[in-house]
């Protein structure tokens, strides 16, 4: 993915068009991208095999997982860190899940 790009969307400069995308293909590159970190910090990430089609904005989407991904590393657990993500889809939805086994954030009621 170009950094010119993923920049643009930030900036909604980018002219961005709808195409029928993998969400594997894409937590592929961004794996390549971090790869450095994965591998320094021994992070173990558990996700999808098969494909998973949807009709969305690429840039975007590896902006979000990289985004989620990058931090997840950053905030990693020190034991055994790892990040699961799993895809649960139907006609009319998709829920995309990435958790990881950090302590996480207080939430004050």
């Amino acid at each position: 993915m170009d950094l010119s790009e993923i920049l643009s969307i930030t900036d909604r400069s980018a002219n961005l068009k709808l195409e029928k995308l993998n969400l594997i293909e894409i937590l592929d590159s961004v794996r390549m991208d971090l790869r450095e970190a994965i591998n320094q910090h021994g992070i173990k990430i558990i996700s999808p095999l098969g494909p998973c089609e949807i009709y969305s904005h690429k840039a975007y989407l590896y902006s979000v997982f990289h985004n989620l991904i990058s931090n997840a590393i950053k905030y990693k657990a020190e034991e055994k860190p790892f990040i699961k993500i799993s895809i649960k889809s139907s006609i009319s939805y998709l829920i995309i899940n990435i958790s990881d086994n950090r302590v996480g954030i207080n939430i004050i009621e």
